[in-house]
């Protein structure tokens, strides 16, 4: 392949329902070749958790805007916008790594190598959609589905829920 795969995929909230989604999302933002769409197809793939993770969170609140990483680069499962403010600039953003029965740690926790290139995500994110600055604060986050969840969308918004904690 010629082109380098970007780092993150916008998973817009209407397209949670497809059962092809991750095709879909492919097709339309990368358009591979034939020859090379299993393989891009398989760097953004969702586990039954993380779809799970995505349909939730989307479903749960409006504010949020949920990007896909690249499996393959180090940035973790997700990059959320919380988009309540009305300007980028205000912003912030999370970089998460979903891990089956682990609590919730803001900072990472022990997933160092799985979030290392997370500013570089968070840059992309802002390339690509403009719903944060370049250079946006973020928040490094892990932890289960549940937990993260339950961060990102129980706290009141004058917290800021996970995102206020960067």
């Amino acid at each position: 392949m010629s082109r380098a795969l970007p780092l993150v995929l916008e998973i817009p909230r209407r397209a949670l329902a497809r059962r092809d989604l991750v095709p879909t999302l492919v097709a339309r933002a990368i358009a591979p070749s034939r020859a090379h769409a299993a393989f891009v197809t398989s760097v953004f793939h969702l586990s039954e958790d993380e779809l799970a993770f995505a349909r939730a969170l989307l479903e749960r609140s409006t504010r949020y805007h949920l990007f896909r990483a690249n499996q393959r680069a180090f940035c973790g499962d997700f990059v959320v916008v919380d988009c309540s403010p009305p300007r980028p600039r205000d912003r912030r953003a999370v970089v998460l790594d979903l891990k089956l029965g682990a609590r919730a740690k803001v900072g990472g926790g022990g997933a160092g190598a799985q979030l290392r290139h997370a500013s570089e995500a968070v840059r992309e994110v802002a390339r690509v959609s403009g719903s944060v600055e370049v250079d946006a604060p973020f928040s490094l986050l892990t932890g289960s589905r549940e937990a993260v969840l339950a961060l990102l969308t129980e706290l009141p918004r004058a917290e800021g829920g996970a995102l206020a904690r960067s």
